[in-house]
């Protein structure tokens, strides 16, 4: 049975309450995470949309996002690992729902475009990099 507003006195002005919080909190936990984002990364990537949804794959080719996680190290090399770490961190889609074959579609770009160098080094078995770092 449902009971009308006069038995709530109060009851919409409270749903409106509730919803205003509710957008007030949504809002400020995304403009922490933009500012997060903003923080960690202004000087090295110029990534024109911050990833918000979880569920939504990034608008990034595999290569560009290879590219904003070696571009992010002042040496510009990373480890396979580093970077697949990278990519979770900064885009929580291949983290929390992308299936584990993201991994290979990275190997994959690594080795397909000349850009990227694998090199080696005595402290590292593989590292990373894009041509102009190893120069």
């Amino acid at each position: 049975m449902h009971k009308s507003d006069k038995d709530f006195p109060g009851g919409v002005a409270l749903c409106q309450s509730v919803s205003q919080l509710t957008t007030l909190v949504q809002t400020e936990i995304t403009m922490k995470y933009i500012l997060y984002f903003k923080k960690a990364h202004s000087a090295q990537i110029h990534a024109s949309a911050v990833q918000q949804h979880m569920s939504k794959r990034p608008p990034y080719s595999y290569m560009a996002m290879i590219q904003f996680a070696i571009n992010s190290r002042p040496n510009r090399r990373m480890t396979l690992r580093e970077i697949y770490m990278w990519i979770e961190e900064h885009f929580p889609y291949f983290r929390e729902v992308a299936k584990p074959g993201w991994k290979n579609s990275i190997r994959h770009n690594l080795s397909l475009h000349d850009m990227f160098i694998r090199e080696t080094s005595p402290d590292v078995l593989l590292l990373w990099g894009s041509g102009s770092s190893l120069s």
